[in-house]
């Protein structure tokens, strides 16, 4: 056989095994996550409904916690995004002030007598 289509089947080969154990591995990953779930919703079934209340209110606070947090996150970020645009356009005012003084200068040195 030529040894390049000895090596495409080596790498075939090589590909195929990598593949397999990648599903493998992503499956198992997934079982334990279905089997987390389900014996989440086991205990969930196994709780009063005051245990469940409790529980569903204290999450919606966390949630509530996390949403101001987030919200003050976003604000921060938003008032970056506006400096940063109003520090471009501060720039590129800048540099176009710097490009018509270049260019006065230079008329400047034409004009005067070496």
């Amino acid at each position: 056989m030529d040894t390049a289509i000895i090596t495409a089947l080596i790498s075939a080969i090589v590909t195929l095994v990598g593949c397999i154990i990648n599903n493998s591995a992503q499956q198992r990953k997934n079982d334990i996550e279905q089997d987390k779930r389900m014996t989440e919703i086991t205990h969930a079934n196994e709780l009063s409904l005051q245990q469940i209340e409790a529980s569903i209110s204290q999450k919606i606070a966390l949630l509530d916690v996390k949403f101001d947090e987030l919200t003050k996150k976003v604000e921060k970020h938003n008032g970056l995004v506006e400096r940063t645009y109003k520090l471009e356009s501060d720039v590129k005012l800048m540099q176009e002030k710097q490009s018509v003084a270049n260019h006065r200068i230079d008329d400047l040195e034409k004009k005067s007598p070496a």
